[in-house]
């Protein structure tokens, strides 16, 4: 019997060993099923990574789409800028163009009115130079208001334009 007894205990121990094997297996398959927890762990955070990858890439694009509009708006408003400061150029020769037939129509009249109308009824001219004087003083008169209101106008337009150009500077302060 000590081979029955040795083939027992030799079946016993197999048995515990099949046993340990057992427990260490049921160990390992803890250890995988923890590692598999991980895993997903890990794959959602890797998904969550990804978004956030997205996320930033899709930031980074949006900015550099915010900064190309924002270096779009300075260009326009440098060109506006460069517009207006053209208009005020042409508006500053209209003006000085209308200062200078004004004064040319004020001199006229000056020179027209240093005889009265009496005085250049009674000359000795005929009247037919009479009256294309007097016409001549009518038109002026005429010419130096429409100068006058001209004037005005050209010059209400410069600071209207002048004050649109500050607003557009402002702007591309703000910008910048």
């Amino acid at each position: 019997m000590p081979a029955a007894f040795s083939y027992a205990q030799t079946a016993t121990e197999i048995q515990n060993a099949i046993e340990a094997k057992d427990s260490e297996i049921r160990k390992l398959e803890k250890e995988i099923a923890a590692y598999q927890s991980e895993l997903e762990g890990l794959n959602k955070q890797k998904s969550s990574l990804q978004g956030e990858i997205k996320e930033l890439d899709l930031t980074r694009k949006k900015l550099n789409a915010d900064i190309s509009v924002t270096e779009n708006k300075i260009e326009k408003t440098t060109l506006k800028i460069q517009d207006l400061s053209l208009d005020i150029g042409d508006k500053e020769k209209s003006i000085n163009n209308n200062v200078a037939t004004v004064r040319q129509g004020l001199r006229t009249m000056n020179e027209l009115e240093d005889q009265s109308i009496v005085e250049t009824l009674l000359s000795d001219e005929d009247y037919g130079t009479v009256w294309i004087e007097l016409d001549h003083m009518v038109s002026v008169r005429d010419n130096l208001r429409q100068a006058t209101t001209k004037l005005r106008a050209t010059k209400n337009v410069l600071e209207d334009t002048r004050a649109e150009t500050i607003a557009a500077k402002n702007e591309l302060t703000k910008l910048k």
